[in-house]
């Protein structure tokens, strides 16, 4: 989290704006909390062992602002992005020097090596 500088006139007025700050952060875990619990639901109900479960289009409901069918595209977009990207240097590395995946065939089941 960002560091945070609060003035205040009184230790009473500090006191609330800690207080509040507190209430919000628990919040902000609670909602993470929320969105991986409805995330790890839908992963249980789409790569289910039994077919039926696993084909049908269930809808996990949660709410306006975010979805998690959604979410999981995103992540797999960007996932692919990055197995067609590959390994990317940084600051003034050379050519070899990024960490090399040997596990595609695990991660990615779009990956064929035919």
């Amino acid at each position: 989290m960002d560091d945070l500088t609060i003035t205040t006139e009184t230790h009473i007025q500090a006191r609330w704006i800690l207080k509040a700050r507190d209430e919000t952060m628990s919040l902000r875990s609670l909602v993470e909390k929320y969105k991986v619990a409805k995330a790890r639901l839908f992963l249980k109900l789409r790569d289910s062992a039994d077919k039926k479960i696993g084909k049908a289009s269930i809808e996990i409901r949660t709410g306006r602002k975010w979805s998690v069918t959604m979410a999981d595209e995103h992540t797999e977009i960007s996932l692919h992005h990055q197995f067609i990207v590959g390994a990317t240097n940084k600051g003034r590395e050379g050519p070899g020097h990024g960490q090399q995946r040997k596990d595609r065939e695990k991660d990615f089941p779009w990956y064929n090596r035919r």
